[in-house]
């Protein structure tokens, strides 16, 4: 009988391919297992006879069409089972097989077929861990804060999802919180160049801004080094008067230049000491580094920036910096276009919080994916070994006793291979032996014997073998060290107060009297209405926002005048914009398909509310309350 016979005989709903068994025991591990004393059997001598596909209904022999059987157990992720069929009469192709779930059992491990990849008359059949496969059909969102939960329960949380057949865990670490690192300040994360300025909208020195530090008009090196300066200040949340400080502070100590020297071994804009702890000569002449330094120690403070100054630096004349208040304002206002905005209306203040650090999978991400991803975001393990899911670091494997003393001399091993290289100690080897005669599973440490730099202890990393031979490779690894867990995210919160518009109270006089980003978006509204533009889908949806416009393209541009806009928004992208309710001087509304808004009072858009071309201005009549109910309703906090 063919192969393409025996299939057609019968199906099942999950078709099983079973191994006969291989003459060890069946390897039963307790509730808790002890890696230390972990052993599969599937290194014991085999042959593929009996290779049988089996189901409720069939029972199908297959080992005159194996060609090769690779067996690969590891500890870098799943470990995987490699079959070749040669199938001349397409038996596999035509068959209800691969429309059900597959699985190769081999002395009670089980691996499901997870690809097939035909080549000519020959199909590979690729399998991995059942439990692993069974976690990848499982999927989030789900989640759990780390002021919960330990990394390891959450692990052991999913692990706990699967519930057929239930899969052992281990972990000694489960209920032990790790310790969690710092917040790594990085100079590429703080230097800010022109273009992210102006793509980000960060805060800034205008073009040819002036001002005076020591009396005398600032260089443009100078104006850069107070730019830079700044710049760390603002993300890192400092408040203004920790700024003024900062701008003091370089004054007195360098007159804003970045120094190479000074008393002593004092160096840098801040005149900082390395024999005083404040880092390399290097870092206290980088002015991102120094920066840093200062804020670090001068945000939380109380007191003026004369007294803040004064207790960061430690100054033998604690009162010289009160003297640079008057230029610091200048410079900070100035940084944060103070000087420059209409009617001077902006103050700004920024804080910095910590975001709630959560372990989580994604919405369409699956349990394996998220579990070797929160496995490697600290450098952790996780693998399956004799049934049994592992979640650990490597000094806990590592911490066990060595399963087997391995020497070239031993007439199992055939060959220790390594590279050592000048300065580096050997991280790696490969041992060559026969499969019969090894005892230590993937996780396990063994230990070499023979002299020379690969003589130690090693991790059992990967094991490799055909089923058709007696020889295996085994790959050795050091351990790994574990990192921290990751340090929450800090989000910077920039609080604007606009002026003229302070307690929601409006300006009176018109559009004269109505100053700063209320007084621009106003006239810009006035300006658009003038034109009598027509209406242009997609108009105004450009980085100039220049008209005609359409109805988002013509609000974003308002928006953009008063700087509360950095490029335009959709209709439905306006329906996020801002904060919910309506404002006093300034109401968007806006919907999926269409957004117009209140200005002063006045309703304004595009729409035949408008004008009867549609084009966007000031409207003729007001909508009524049922037409307004459809629409989000927002504002700008402060207008």
């Amino acid at each position: 009988m063919t192969l393409s016979d025996r299939l057609a005989e019968s199906s099942t709903v999950e078709e099983m391919v079973r191994f006969p068994a291989l003459g060890g025991p069946a390897g039963r591990l307790r509730h808790e297992p002890d890696p230390d004393e972990e052993r599969e059997w599937i290194w014991r001598d085999t042959t593929i006879g009996h290779l049988r596909l089996d189901g409720k209904r069939l029972h199908v022999k297959v080992e005159e069409a194996v060609t090769s059987a690779e067996l690969e157990r590891t500890i870098e992720g799943a470990s995987t089972l490699t079959i070749v069929l040669h199938d001349q009469a397409r038996a596999l192709v035509d068959s209800d097989l691969f429309n059900s779930r597959v699985v190769v059992e081999i002395d009670n491990l089980r691996f499901a077929l997870v690809k097939v990849a035909k080549q000519n008359d020959d199909f590979t059949l690729t399998f991995e861990d059942d439990a692993i496969n069974r976690l990848r059909g499982m999927r989030g969102p789900k989640r759990a804060f780390r002021d919960q939960v330990t990394r390891a329960e959450f692990v052991r949380s999913l692990i706990r999802d699967v519930k057929h057949p239930v899969i052992r865990f281990y972990c000694p670490e489960v209920h032990r919180r790790q310790p969690i690192g710092k917040r790594a300040i990085t100079k590429a994360s703080q230097r800010i160049t022109r273009r992210q300025r102006g793509v980000q909208r960060k805060s800034g020195f205008g073009p040819g801004v002036s001002f005076t530090i020591k009396g005398s008009r600032a260089s443009p090196n100078q104006v850069r080094n107070c730019e830079r300066v700044l710049d760390v200040g603002a993300s890192m949340g400092a408040t203004k008067t920790v700024l003024l400080a900062s701008i003091m502070t370089i004054i007195q100590e360098s007159t804003a230049e970045n120094l190479g020297g000074g008393d002593r071994d004092s160096a840098g804009l801040f005149q900082q000491r390395p024999s005083q702890g404040w880092g390399s000569h290097a870092q206290v002449t980088d002015p991102e580094h120094a920066a840093h330094s200062f804020f670090a120690r001068a945000i939380g403070k109380s007191g003026s920036p004369g007294a803040i100054s004064q207790s960061v630096q430690g100054s033998a004349f604690p009162h010289a910096y009160d003297q640079w208040r008057g230029e610091a304002n200048t410079i900070v206002d100035a940084f944060h276009g103070g000087a420059g905005s209409p009617g001077g209306l902006d103050t700004t203040t920024t804080s910095q919080r910590a975001v709630r650090y959560a372990f989580s999978v994604g919405r369409n991400e699956d349990y394996w994916t998220a579990i070797n991803r929160l496995a490697k975001e600290v450098q952790w393990r996780c693998f399956m070994v004799a049934g049994t899911f592992y979640f650990i670091e490597d000094t806990e494997l590592y911490a066990s006793r060595a399963r087997m003393r391995l020497s070239e001399h031993n007439q199992s091993v055939d060959w220790i291979n390594y590279e050592w290289d000048t300065g580096h100690a050997v991280a790696e080897a490969t041992v060559e032996c026969r499969a019969n005669e090894w005892e230590a599973p993937p996780g396990t440490v063994v230990e070499i014997t023979d002299p020379g730099p690969q003589k130690g202890r090693w991790l059992v990393n990967t094991i490799h073998r055909s089923l058709f031979s007696r020889h295996a490779e085994i790959k050795l690894h050091k351990p790994m060290v574990a990192l921290p867990e990751p340090a929450p995210q800090v989000v910077t919160v920039t609080k604007t107060t606009h002026g003229g518009l302070i307690g929601g109270s409006l300006p009176s006089g018109g559009i004269g009297a109505t100053k700063g980003k209320a007084g621009v978006m106003l006239r810009k509204a006035t300006e658009i209405d003038s034109h009598n533009y027509p209406y242009v889908w997609g108009g105004g949806h450009n980085s100039f926002f220049s008209p005609p416009y359409d109805c988002s393209g013509g609000v974003s541009a308002v928006l953009h005048a008063g700087g509360l806009l950095g490029s335009p928004l959709t209709s439905g992208g306006l329906m996020s914009w801002g904060a919910p309710g309506p404002g006093s001087f300034l109401t968007v509304y806006a919907k999926g398909d269409h957004v117009f808004m209140r200005i002063n009072g006045r309703f304004w858009g595009t729409s035949g509310f408008a004008r009867p071309n549609g084009g966007a201005g000031f409207f003729n009549q007001t909508p009524g309350a049922s037409y307004l109910s459809a629409f989000t309703v927002r504002h700008w906090p402060g207008l």
